[in-house]
C-alpha cells in the first residue's frame, strides 16, 4: 500500500534552506496524518498493519539521530494503531478514536 504525501511535494525544493520548517518537510517522512490515513484507510487490515510495521521500522532506524524526541510520540502512535488494528474489533477502535480527532 502507497501512503499518499500532500500534493505540494514539489515545492519543498523551494523552501529556503534554514527556514523554520526545514525539519518538519525533510527530516520527517512520516507524519501523524500518514499513520491515521493507514490505519482508517479502507485497505485489507493485513496491508494495513504492514504498512505501519514498516512505517515502524523507518521511524525506530531513524531514532538514534533524533535529537528533538520528534520521532517517539510517532512510534508511539504506530504501536497504538498496530495494537488497535491487531485486536478483536479494532478495526472499529481505530476508525472511532481517529474520528474524534
Amino acid at each position: 500500500m502507497t501512503v499518499l504525501k500532500d500534493m505540494n511535494q514539489s515545492d519543498r525544493k523551494h523552501t529556503k534552506t534554514g527556514s523554520g520548517d526545514d525539519a518538519e518537510k525533510t527530516a520527517q517522512s512520516i507524519s501523524s496524518q500518514d499513520i491515521r490515513a493507514v490505519a482508517i484507510s479502507a485497505e485489507p487490515v493485513d496491508e494495513r498493519l504492514a504498512a505501519l510495521r514498516s512505517m515502524k521500522t523507518e521511524l525506530e532506524a531513524r531514532l538514534s539521530a533524533d535529537r528533538g524526541s520528534d520521532l517517539g510520540p510517532l512510534v508511539d502512535e504506530v504501536d497504538n494503531a498496530i495494537e488497535n488494528l491487531s485486536s478483536a474489533g479494532g478495526e472499529a477502535g481505530v476508525r472511532s478514536a481517529t474520528a474524534a480527532d
